[in-house]
């Protein structure tokens, strides 16, 4: 999730802000090394204009850190090229050397891209710092059996089936907040079931736990939530249809 507290990015896995909700905090220049920094610019300069964060892509827990239930925060320091590219990654704060979550977040952070910063109306490089949460209780989790229909579930594995190496969230769709929606000001949560296929693409998707009927807020988390894209479930080494339950966070945060 990316939500913005004060001036702090919190990235997690399964979950994000609109991009133009974001901001980028400033680095403790006397821990980034000179060969890194170069040329940049350190975001919150006078005269200068942050970047703004254009697309983000999530980082993924690995089936080791997920083993050794890993959670917290990497803290990433990137400079952001006059092209809107990260130019270039490093590990301000570790987490996780062993289980692989640092390497994870270097790598989405990476990929970021933003609207670069400026400084007299000109594009420059920018050194800003973000950081990424990691958080095991928004993966995907077993779904509640005997509240699924039959004809939902068709042939599909259970989470908790003996053997099973289960789906791991490897791209998510932010679901849309309604115009009424953050008119009436409703926050929550809402639980979907899903059914994932062997290619790791959700083929069913249902609410399990209502937040908004009325306003739309369920249907844009189901419109979401069938976007998402997994690391295929396997059974004794073959890909299998899984099916397992999320949750999709609506905040003002």
């Amino acid at each position: 999730m990316v939500a913005v507290v004060g001036s702090v990015f919190l990235l997690q896995p399964v979950a994000e802000a609109s991009p133009d909700a974001q901001t980028l905090i400033t680095p403790v220049l006397r821990e980034v090394p000179p060969e890194f920094l170069q040329d940049a610019r350190v975001v919150g300069s006078p005269g200068l204009e942050a970047p703004v964060t254009a697309s983000t892509v999530q980082p993924n827990y690995t089936a080791a850190a997920t083993r050794e239930k890993v959670e917290g925060t990497v803290h990433i320091d990137v400079v952001i090229g006059a092209n809107g590219r990260v130019a270039r990654a490093r590990i301000a704060r570790s987490l996780d050397s062993q289980y692989g979550l640092d390497d994870s977040a270097l790598d989405a952070a990476r990929r970021w891209i933003f609207a670069p910063g400026l400084a007299a109306g000109q594009p420059v490089p920018v050194l800003a710092r973000i950081i990424l949460t990691f958080n095991l209780q928004e993966q995907l989790r077993p779904s509640v059996a005997t509240e699924v229909p039959p004809d939902f579930v068709l042939n599909a594995v259970s989470m908790d089936a003996v053997g099973l190496e289960a789906p791991m969230v490897k791209q998510r769709v932010e679901p849309k907040y309604t115009s009424k929606a953050m008119m009436e000001r409703i926050q929550g949560t809402v639980d979907v079931d899903v059914l994932i296929g062997a290619d790791g693409k959700v083929l069913r998707a249902r609410v399990a736990k209502s937040l908004d009927p009325r306003w739309g807020l369920d249907d844009n988390a189901i419109f979401a939530a069938r976007q998402w894209t997994f690391t295929p479930g396997t059974l004794n080494g073959r890909p299998v249809t899984v099916i397992g339950r999320v949750s999709v966070e609506f905040s003002f945060h």
